[in-house]
């Protein structure tokens, strides 16, 4: 059973009624007013009684220990031995310094001091469980007319402290509360509206009594806990340093202007970012626009210095629940101010948000939590270190994901040369951004590259602090860039991320990236690693936006044209992974088509041919290959084939074909409109197919649809064959490629991305 004092009215009613649905306990109510004359009081034993709380109203003088005691008793007979105790009671009259009499202090602190004493002694203390009382700031922060309010609350949470040190068995907590809206003393005194204009703002019953029973269940809770709004300028307030934060902020660039500070529990603070003062800036214009694009990791860094400058530690969060929602445009010649807001709600956590004067600081554009408790768990493997703790975490890796395969990464490198290939025709960033330095294995849903160590380029004006503490932003946005090759014709920017585990030196070493398609939920996981393949940053569930699309190229980067096709399957739902690339200089057709299979399996893959020439991969993989021109195809379905388009004559297509099939490549080029040359190619590579896929070799094939980007689609019974007529670079005549895949639900998930 709950005893609570002074619990009939305002806040300690609003709170011993939540505690009561929440645990089913009985609640026995001591107070001096009288239900019959009092609406309020009346009205809240109604209410307690209509939500099915057990509740009993006893009027009683706590500072009389007499009455206490008699009342105590008597409740004792209907409800049950007192177990915990909310003691609520209290009184305030606002008096000046000066006027002030003995009586009035007496009148003030009693309730708050001898009343308590009076409650225990009629209790008495071995059974206690719980032990709350109800203080205020005022004993803390002093207030105008409440020198003697404000002794009463501090003798009381003196009276507490010393309670918690000699009843052990016993949860006790003083929590001392700035102002309730629109319930509580500060209401019937009017004070709200007043100290509103000063900054003070107040605590709604929902919070109020949310945070009561986070302290009660919390076991680690403090015994004295301020529990308040912000509360503006107060001189007789202050914060000491040490693992919660100081009254002095780090110079770290971002926390410029501080607006908002209260160390260890919130901060605010105001940044202009520009042209002039943030370099990077220069590099990063979105589409030739008249603006740049703030990137998404110096957000990230943004909301980092602020966290860390809130707690006071240079510990380098986990960060989670991470989300670019909107781009921060930086016109060449209008800086813009840069707002970050850090709250702490809870040990070692700290959500952020960035937001600027171009939305009037109305809009989020990012956001994230920076989690402290998990990044000291990772780094010391044990307990969490002081929130201050700031030893040396240079040798500690982030768990693995399991993605990283040094093999893969040692496979030589794809026809692709990162700096005319990747950017300008599909990425937009300058010279310190361009880090990407080769790409290994990519498809779809998958690609590892490698990447060189950041450019160690200044990021910040003259002036102005250099330090970051997640790393160099380039470095990391390097991490999401290989990504584009897997969608060659879209455009897409970064969302979010469910959880990212950055490493303790971004950019100061070059490093391998492996990017997989978490298939299921729509996202990517990657996961970085030095060169000797130990893993230092991982980021688990990033998902993309997609921005614009591009049209498919007349003229395609081999290795580009791989990823797109297993998107066209997709489309198509056919199953299937395709792997392009032009062969190295020397590179004999079966050194080509073991180097093929590795790419499609990992570098462990080993394949084999029969003695009529068809690859098996061992392990029982379906594997179909083809070679034209120099350049490599290999394809997960059951047969794929690649040509040049060469001009023959009508009677020399015939031999090749067959009359039944000549009838057909005229079908095809009246449908399409392309000359005959193409189409009777794509109904050669499509035999070539069906040779390769072990069918008859003269099974029925008929023309089932066209579409743009030079696709014609072919069906021979349950198969399908999709046929491209394009060209590759390097390579001087037109190509046909054609790919035999059987429909699939799971076209999307085909082929276990090893």
């Amino acid at each position: 059973m709950l005893l609570v004092t002074g619990g009939g009215k305002g806040i300690t009613a609003e709170c011993a009624l939540s505690l009561a649905k929440e645990t089913g306990t009985r609640l026995a109510l001591l107070g001096r007013s009288d239900p019959e004359e009092d609406g309020e009081l009346a009205a809240n034993l109604e209410r307690m009684a209509a939500t099915g709380v057990t509740a009993r109203y006893l009027r009683a003088d706590v500072t009389d220990g007499a009455q206490v005691a008699e009342a105590v008793a008597a409740i004792e007979r209907h409800l049950g031995k007192v177990t915990g105790v909310l003691h609520g009671a209290g009184g305030n009259v606002p008096k000046l310094l000066g006027e002030l009499t003995d009586a009035d202090y007496a009148a003030t602190i009693d309730p708050k001091v001898a009343g308590l004493e009076a409650v225990l002694a009629a209790v008495g203390t071995g059974a206690l469980k719980l032990l709350v009382t109800f203080g205020s700031i005022t004993g803390r922060a002093g207030l105008r007319g409440e020198a003697h309010y404000a002794i009463a609350n501090e003798w009381q949470s003196d009276l507490v402290e010393r309670l918690a040190r000699e009843l052990p068995h016993c949860r006790c907590r003083a929590v001392e509360w700035s102002l309730w809206s629109g319930v509580g003393m500060g209401e019937r005194l009017g004070s709200v509206e007043n100290l509103a204009r000063v900054g003070v703002t107040t605590i709604t019953p929902d919070q109020g009594v949310a945070m009561l029973r986070e302290l009660i269940a919390d076991p680690g809770a403090p015994v004295v806990t301020v529990v308040t709004g912000r509360f503006g300028e107060m001189p007789t307030v202050t914060f000491t340093a040490g693992s919660e934060g100081g009254d002095d902020l780090p110079l770290l660039r971002f926390l410029e202007q501080p607006r908002v500070h209260y160390p260890g529990i919130e901060l605010v603070a105001d940044s202009e970012v520009g042209w002039a003062s943030d370099p990077y800036l220069a590099e990063h214009v979105f589409g030739g626009g008249e603006g740049a694009v703030l990137p998404g990791t110096v957000g990230m860094e943004i909301m980092a210095q602020a966290a860390a400058g809130l707690l006071g530690t240079d510990t380098v969060p986990v960060l989670e629940g991470v989300e670019f929602l909107r781009a921060i445009v930086v016109a060449e010649d209008a800086p813009v101010t840069v707002r970050v807001a850090a709250l702490r709600t809870g040990p070692g956590r700290v959500v952020t948000a960035v937001r600027t004067s171009t939305t009037k600081f109305q809009i989020d554009h990012f956001r994230a939590v920076c989690d402290y408790a998990g990044a000291q768990l990772r780094h010391t493997g044990d307990q969490p270190e002081p929130l201050g703790h700031t030893g040396d975490y240079s040798g500690v890796k982030p768990e693995t994901l399991g993605l990283a395969r040094p093999g893969d990464v040692a496979l030589p490198p794809l026809a692709f040369d990162p700096a005319t290939d990747l950017y300008g025709p599909m990425l937009f960033h300058g010279p310190r951004f361009k880090l990407v330095e080769s790409v290994h294995r990519t498809g779809a849903q998958h690609v590892t590259g490698r990447l060189l160590a950041g450019t160690g380029s200044s990021w910040f004006g003259r002036y102005l602090p250099d330090r970051l503490l997640l790393g160099d932003p380039a470095a990391r946005d390097a991490y999401m860039q290989p990504m584009q090759t897997c969608g060659p014709t879209v455009l897409a920017i970064p969302a979010g991320v469910e959880r990212i585990v950055p490493g303790p030196s971004t950019g100061a070493q070059p490093t391998d990236v492996y990017i997989r398609h978490r298939f299921d939920d729509k996202c990517w996981d990657i996961e970085v690693t030095d060169r000797d393949g130990d893993v230092i940053e991982t980021w688990q569930g990033f998902r993309t936006q997609l921005v614009s699309k591009y049209e498919v190229p007349r003229e395609w980067v081999p290795m580009l044209l791989g990823s797109y096709l297993e998107h066209v399957l997709i489309e198509q739902n056919l199953a299937g992974r395709v792997v392009f690339d032009a062969d190295g200089d020397g590179l004999e057709r079966r050194q080509a088509s073991r180097l093929a299979v590795q790419r499609l399996f990992g570098a462990e893959a080993e394949v084999v041919w029969r003695p009529d020439g068809k690859p098996e991969v061992l392990g029982g993989d379906t594997v179909s290959i083809a070679h034209s021109a120099g350049v490599t195809m290999a394809t997960t379905t059951p047969g794929c084939d690649l040509e040049t388009v060469t001009p023959r004559s009508r009677q020399a297509w015939s031999t090749l074909l067959g009359a039944d099939r000549l009838t057909l490549a005229e079908t095809v080029a009246d449908e399409t409109g392309e000359d005959f040359d193409t189409a009777a190619t794509r109904i050669w590579t499509a035999a070539e197919c069906l040779v390769k896929a072990g069918r008859p070799v003269d099974a029925a094939v008929t023309f089932d649809s066209a579409r743009d980007g030079g696709w014609v689609g072919l069906v021979a019974g349950d198969d399908r064959i999709l046929t491209m007529s394009t060209r590759l670079r390097g390579v001087a005549a037109p190509v046909v490629l054609a790919i035999l895949a059987a429909t699939d639900a799971n076209a999307g998930k085909a082929g276990e991305l090893r």
